[in-house]
């Protein structure tokens, strides 16, 4: 132990009294002092632990912060004036992680929260992010208030913490008012009912079995990849393009060799030609008789070329074989002969090629414009009125579930849907209009907005009707579905079979939001609305009521609005981090309506707009 840490040791011993000494303690270097509770160790033995768990932990700087703060005449006397900056509160960082963990999983938070710095995210955790001279209670709170991410370390430790279960409690309601994202992370197996009851509705990152895929898991639900992430994306990336790559020398090659053949049957055709014409002119003219009667005299005989062999055979030019138009070397295959004209040949679809028809209104280019302010518009389409297939036949898709049985048909009145989520770009137009706090995530204008609660959906609806002189508002649960997947029951916008380059779902490895109709037009919805699959949740009106389909009975369902009252809203289409399972037109999922996540968005419908 150096000098001054001896000083300090017995400035300690002299300025404190045993039980002073643990109130101290308790208030600065709380980890210290719930490991030596109830202890029966003397003052000075006590000070020696504490002056050397600093040295260890290396927070000297806060212990002498902290005892001049505690004796500032003592200390001035004996050290000097220590000179300490004042602890300024930041505004709260979508970025920043607060990380709640028992104290003695401490090795394994520090672990987690170098990985996550590591994949671009600030992390606060105690005793780390406690600056000198500050309180542990005041430290907690200014980290709980600067941070948008919070991440509870579950644990038998931790759900015996009351600080970690004030700090959850705290979490939870800042979630519900939509001002941060809370992701449990389970370390080890325990009761987290002792924490909160709310907890086991929330999807853990479990480290349990596997740290590797518990730290992925964990940066999927907070928006961000890791090192390991980034390579496995890149070397994917790496592997398509070099795909892509032998594909497009394979395609070269195949044309290198039709160009040879086409260039080999056009040489034989012109040789043909020329030994034709010779055989022609050594036979003679070809004698052939005018009808048509010459004045003043018989018939008379004309010479008249004979007719070619080719009459009524397909005739190519060189170049239009060059190109690779004609096949003649190959036996005309993949080509159709008509009147000598090329077409190409109608494909025999297979049976996962099936078309599906869309609505004849998907065309048909009735759409509505609504001005959010300068420069910022939101494009709605037209639903026209009509029957559709709503729900799921387990006949039909394997993956269906029982809240969506039995598949059922609803009459809805026309309506007006918006083509495209609502984005950060027109929720910042509200933003501003209302006076509300918004930081816009750089770069993502044109992503889906949020971190938005269904009440926030609400609100925003309000402003536009009243911004735009039309009635905005939440589609129904069945306005979205009709949407969505048309008319004929189809299980996803494009048809019945998953396809990962339609939409933006875990299997297309985006990791993230993206732009809106960054799956358009294959991904569309037969009435073009766009990313109706995957992408963002979507915010619907309706109240959440697993046995509602079983509960309609016999007839005609016209307009429905779902359960009068309820626990949770709707929310329907998918998230970028859900499979194709997750992402069915008919999959209904739901949550807390004052909660909102970083995977839920909403977009918005106007019924009988305003000319």
């Amino acid at each position: 132990m150096s000098t001054t840490n001896v000083e300090l040791r017995e400035f300690i011993v002299q300025c404190f009294s045993r039980d002073e000494l643990f109130q101290f303690c308790f208030a600065y270097f709380r980890d210290f002092f719930e490991d030596h509770e109830g202890s029966t160790v003397g003052k000075r033995a006590l000070a020696q632990g504490l002056v050397e768990y600093c040295e260890r932990r290396q927070f000297m700087d806060n212990l002498r912060a902290n005892l001049q703060r505690e004796r500032p005449v003592p200390y001035a006397d004996e050290f000097g004036r220590l000179v300490v900056a004042e602890v300024a509160p930041q505004p709260r960082n979508p970025r920043q992680v607060f990380l709640s963990h028992a104290h003695q999983d401490g090795e394994f938070a520090r672990r987690l929260a170098q990985d996550l710095r590591d994949a671009g995210l600030v992390v606060w955790m105690t005793p780390d992010s406690i600056q000198p001279g500050e309180q542990w209670v005041s430290a907690i709170d200014r980290g709980l208030k600067e941070s948008g991410l919070f991440v509870v370390v579950l644990s038998p430790d931790a759900v015996r913490s009351k600080w970690v279960r004030s700090e959850t409690q705290w979490a939870l309601q800042t979630e519900q008012r939509g001002e941060a994202t809370l992701v449990p992370a389970l370390f080890k197996p325990c009761d987290v009912a002792q924490l909160s009851a709310l907890l086991s509705l929330i999807q853990y990152a479990d480290f349990e079995q596997d740290y590797g895929q518990g730290l992925d898991s964990l940066c999927e639900r907070l928006g961000v990849q890791t090192q390991a992430m980034r390579d496995r994306q890149a070397a994917k990336e790496a592997q398509r393009k070099a795909a892509a790559e032998a594909q497009r020398q394979r395609q070269e090659a195949e044309q290198s060799q039709r160009n040879a053949a086409a260039e080999a049957a056009a040489r034989q055709h012109a040789e043909d030609e020329r030994k034709r014409r010779l055989a022609e002119a050594a036979q003679g003219p070809a004698q052939a008789f005018d009808t048509k009667p010459v004045p003043g005299g018989p018939a008379k005989s004309v010479s008249q070329p004979a007719l070619p062999e080719t009459l009524g055979k397909p005739v190519v030019s060189r170049r239009a074989i060059l190109l690779g138009l004609g096949t003649l070397a190959a036996g005309g295959l993949g080509v159709v002969w008509t009147a000598n004209r090329l077409s190409p040949p109608s494909p025999t679809p297979t049976p996962d090629q099936v078309v599906i028809p869309t609505d004849s209104s998907a065309a048909s280019g009735n759409e509505i414009t609504l001005n959010l302010s300068d420069g910022v518009t939101m494009i709605l389409l037209r639903v026209p009125a009509g029957d559709f297939l709503m729900g799921s036949d387990k006949a039909k898709d394997l993956n269906a579930q029982d809240d969506e049985l039995p598949q059922h048909t609803v009459f809805l009145s026309e309506y007006y849907i918006g083509k495209h989520e609502v984005t950060n770009a027109q929720w910042a137009a509200y933003a501003e209009a209302k006076g509300l706090a918004f930081d816009k995530p750089s770069g993502k204008a044109d992503h889906p907005v949020v971190n938005v609660s269904w009440a926030d959906a609400v609100a925003f609806c309000a402003w536009l009707s009243q911004q735009s002189g039309q009635t905005a508002r939440l589609p129904t649960e069945a306005q979205w579905e009709k949407a969505a997947r048309g008319s004929d029951g189809r299980i996803y916008p494009w048809g019945n079979g998953f396809d990962s380059s339609k939409a933006n779902s875990s299997e297309a490895d985006k990791f993230d939001t993206t732009p809106i109709g960054s799956f358009s037009p294959q991904g569309d919805s037969p009435y073009g609305a766009t990313d109706m699959a995957g992408n963002v949740w979507e915010w619907c009106a309706d109240w959440y009521d697993a046995s509602l389909y079983q509960n309609i009975g016999a007839g005609q369902v016209k307009d429905p609005t779902g359960p009068a009252s309820g626990e949770y809203r709707v929310e329907r289409g998918g998230s970028w981090n859900y499979d194709e399972t997750g992402v069915r037109s008919a999959d209904r999922d739901r949550d807390q309506p004052v909660v909102g996540g970083s995977i839920v968005g909403f977009r918005v419908v106007v019924v009988s707009p305003l000319p």
